[in-house]
């Protein structure tokens, strides 16, 4: 397990530009690739962290767990360069692909990244309505989406006479 310490959050938060990361854990495993395709080793884990961000709407602070399992695959600098005809077929669980150019793998770099991918672009507070910038947020459940949709054919059918 890994654990982000104060120091190591501060610094992700200037990184990511948020306003603070309160705690970062991830649980990690490496392990030798088995179909020795190019690929050499897998990583697989999991990031969770919680995130003060400032709210995209009423800029009021915002706490939001952020949570994201990963699978990284780290092939071999020659399988970043094969032709068309060598190339081998990435399977849909395959999440990134990360070319190896030397013998070191940052697992702590490969953990930020990922959590940057979790971070959600446009927090926002239970309270902001939208009102503030003169625009409704719409909810999926918000009735007005629900409105028949219109037949995009339907103005054809006035030019028939």
């Amino acid at each position: 397990m890994i654990k982000g310490s104060p120091e190591e959050c501060a610094a992700l938060a200037r990184r990511f530009s948020v306003v603070d990361i309160r705690s970062l854990q991830s649980h990690c495993r490496l392990e030798p690739a088995a179909d020795g395709q190019g690929v050499r080793f897998v990583l697989k884990g999991r990031v969770e962290a919680d995130i003060v961000q400032l709210c995209s709407i009423s800029l009021e602070e915002v706490v939001e767990q952020a949570q994201e399992d990963f699978i990284i695959y780290f092939v071999d600098e020659k399988y970043a360069t094969m032709t068309p005809a060598t190339e081998i077929e990435i399977r849909p669980d395959e999440e990134d692909l990360e070319v190896m150019t030397s013998s070191i793998i940052d697992i702590g770099e490969q953990v930020a990244q990922q959590l940057a991918l979790a971070i959600n672009p446009y927090p926002r507070s239970a309270s902001a309505k939208g009102d503030e910038l003169g625009y409704k947020i719409l909810q999926e459940d918000d009735p007005s989406l629900a409105e028949e949709k219109k037949n995009p054919f339907a103005i054809l059918k006035g030019l028939k006479d």
